[in-house]
């Protein structure tokens, strides 16, 4: 595989999201929470549809990333309406379905016959899935460790405001998406 297409690794990037998200959505259903709606991209909403008995899907001005949206937590004046363990296996469900993909796509490229070049893709769609999960693990507000922090923090009875969280989590975003977007501008710059 010494010449490979960059459509393969866009493909592979947007499956291996798109199996994250669902594993999110898949422990908010195993814990009883709704999912209101499946994003693909940031930002301003683009296009909306909705679906009998199924989340709406959702596609946003920039095509990075994609989320699961489930109702807050907490009502306005703080009062919570879940356990915050259904919090903590909702942000653990999407690094753990990566950890899964990671796993079955190592064993099928193990176990089963197929080429090299083919073996030696799953492997490498694999390994993205492991990255993205670690990845999504940092403690940066807004990414599932963020969430797995905080949701614990207020399992332990260490709870911030409402207003202040949604801000943590809007900088988070922010500085997640500069710092993804910081490799490819230094790229820019060193070719001109």
């Amino acid at each position: 595989m010494n010449d490979m297409n960059p459509l393969y690794l866009i493909a592979a990037l947007f499956g291996v999201t798109l199996w994250h998200e669902l594993g999110h959505l898949l422990a908010a259903r195993w814990v009883g929470v709704p999912v209101i709606r499946l994003s693909i991209g940031l930002g301003p909403l683009l296009w909306q549809h909705s679906l009998p008995n199924a989340p709406d899907l959702a596609l946003r001005v920039l095509p990075l990333g994609m989320s699961v949206t489930i109702p807050n937590r907490r009502t306005s004046d703080g009062t919570s309406l879940r356990p915050h363990a259904d919090d903590l296996w909702i942000a653990a469900g999407g690094p753990c379905a990566n950890f899964i993909l990671t796993l079955l796509l190592f064993a099928v490229a193990r176990w089963l016959p197929m080429s090299p070049d083919w073996a030696y893709g799953l492997v490498g769609v694999g390994i993205l899935s492991a990255v993205i999960a670690l990845f999504n693990l940092l403690p940066i507000p807004g990414l599932d460790g963020g969430h797995l922090l905080m949701a614990g923090a207020a399992r332990l009875g260490w709870e911030m405001k409402r207003s202040h969280e949604i801000r943590l989590r809007r900088a988070g975003i922010r500085f997640v998406v500069l710092a993804s977007l910081l490799p490819l501008l230094f790229s820019l710059w060193m070719v001109f």
